[in-house]
């Protein structure tokens, strides 16, 4: 990502390696995390924030049927579980994702048909 003509992404990309190898120093990590939607880890933490969202679905509608084209509460969940379902299907999601998924109330690694 180009930012006036600076590489933002690989910016970043050297701040999270330098805190990976010890060699940030805690006031630079405290203003990086100060940052809205800060991520040391984005992939990991945007998984995170699926699952939640998918949980909190979950328990309000008692199961973990979603639709391909279902938003809640403005996230793109649906979107979210079928990225899910395509990397298992693919071997790209590891195992403790899969149990994860699978504890929760009627998972189907089947695709939902829209209505």
């Amino acid at each position: 990502m180009k930012y006036e003509s600076y590489s933002l992404g690989q910016w970043v990309g050297v701040q999270i390696r330098s805190k990976k190898i010890n060699k940030l120093d805690l006031e630079k990590i405290q203003l990086l995390e100060s940052l809205p939607q800060w991520f040391w880890n984005p992939r990991e933490d945007l998984w995170n924030e699926g699952f939640e969202y998918l949980k909190k679905y979950t328990e309000e509608q008692g199961n973990s049927k979603v639709t391909a084209r279902l938003q809640y509460e403005s996230y793109s969940l649906g979107q979210w579980v079928m990225v899910q379902k395509r990397s298992e299907k693919n071997n790209k999601l590891d195992l403790e994702k899969i149990r994860l998924l699978e504890d929760l109330p009627q998972w189907s690694w089947s695709v939902k048909k829209e209505n």
